[in-house]
């Protein structure tokens, strides 16, 4: 009496507050990239301005570590950057809204950005639409942030 190996489906859909362990920073983020056709750009990476992993529908916006690293900085010190805002890719991006040391929201000519900061890292989403972000796209993406800052990053 043998047992039969049966096929089993371990396939799971992704949810942007759950990360497991075993998946690449480089698949978490192609995960985001389809799951919000809006948002075209898509970095992840340490507060240092170091990119873990990055992915892009246009080569629009191309985004220097110098400038990650500022942008990083500006969302620890609102203040500064409520007057100064920022630059990426060479385009001008100026303050929306934001949360000190948490998260900012920014708007250019070319389009908008959301950068949120957990204890070691950043999540950077960049989209070539001028007129809005998906609704409660900030709310989500807070919520990937602290998945990252649970799992100790």
């Amino acid at each position: 009496m043998g047992v039969e190996a049966q096929d089993v489906d371990t396939s799971v859909n992704f949810k942007l507050t759950v990360i497991e362990e075993n998946l690449s920073w480089k698949c978490w983020i192609n995960n985001l990239l389809s799951q919000y056709p809006e948002i075209d750009q898509w970095y992840i990476g340490s507060l240092s301005g170091k990119v873990w992993a990055y992915t892009t529908r246009s080569n629009e916006i191309e985004v220097s570590r110098l400038e990650l690293r500022k942008a990083v900085n500006l969302v620890l010190n609102q203040n500064l950057l409520r007057s100064s805002g920022f630059n990426l890719g060479g385009d001008f991006f100026g303050f929306v809204q934001g949360e000190d040391g948490r998260f900012a929201s920014l708007r250019s000519t070319k389009g908008r950005a959301g950068l949120v900061l957990t204890r070691n890292n950043f999540v950077l989403a960049i989209s070539n639409d001028r007129i809005a972000f998906p609704e409660d796209f900030y709310k989500n993406l807070i919520s990937f942030g602290q998945s990252i800052k649970n799992l100790g990053y």
